[in-house]
């Protein structure tokens, strides 16, 4: 997943396929709604993957809802695992589509913006939940359909169980 076109690369796109046959009891965590920082990447690429029931996409530190919004549809909320990545959901910034790439915006470049005052920018992880939320409500998503995004998709894909107190 770390060619520039993440999912968009055929080469990556075939290793996951391959790897999902190959290992159909593997859960296959695809980091990052597969490395869709570049929202056009996880669009163009996803197609590939929905049939196979063994891949989840977990979507932290994803600040575009295009991105998040395709995972949802193609997969399904029990295939979407929300984390946060700390520490860098504690960070300063934002991760934005341009063109064929994908640029972060942290602290020392919001604060050479040509703004009177510095840009303190949100964090990382509101961003995030900035765009989960838009992608839910894109998508009319239910609040079971949130609450195994947040909990539900990772108990049962690890085969937790919640203990008694």
């Amino acid at each position: 997943m770390v060619k520039d076109h993440a999912l968009a690369d055929c080469g990556n796109l075939e290793t996951i396929r391959r790897k999902a046959r190959e290992y159909p009891y593997a859960k296959l965590i695809l980091a990052h709604a597969a490395r869709g920082f570049a929202a056009w990447t996880t669009l163009e690429g996803l197609k590939g993957l929905s049939d196979f029931s063994n891949i989840y996409f977990d979507v932290s530190a994803v600040c575009e809802p295009a991105s998040i919004f395709a995972v949802i549809k193609e997969a399904g909320a029990g295939r979407v695992l929300w984390g946060s990545d700390f520490p860098i959901s504690m960070m300063r910034g934002k991760c934005v589509s341009i063109a064929d790439s994908f640029a972060w915006l942290d602290r020392a470049i919001l604060d050479q913006l040509s703004n009177p005052k510095p840009v303190q920018g949100n964090l990382i992880g509101i961003e995030n939940l900035s765009a989960m939320a838009q992608a839910c409500d894109m998508l009319d998503v239910d609040r079971g359909k949130i609450e195994d995004m947040f909990y539900n998709s990772a108990m049962k894909m690890f085969e937790l169980q919640e203990t008694d107190r």
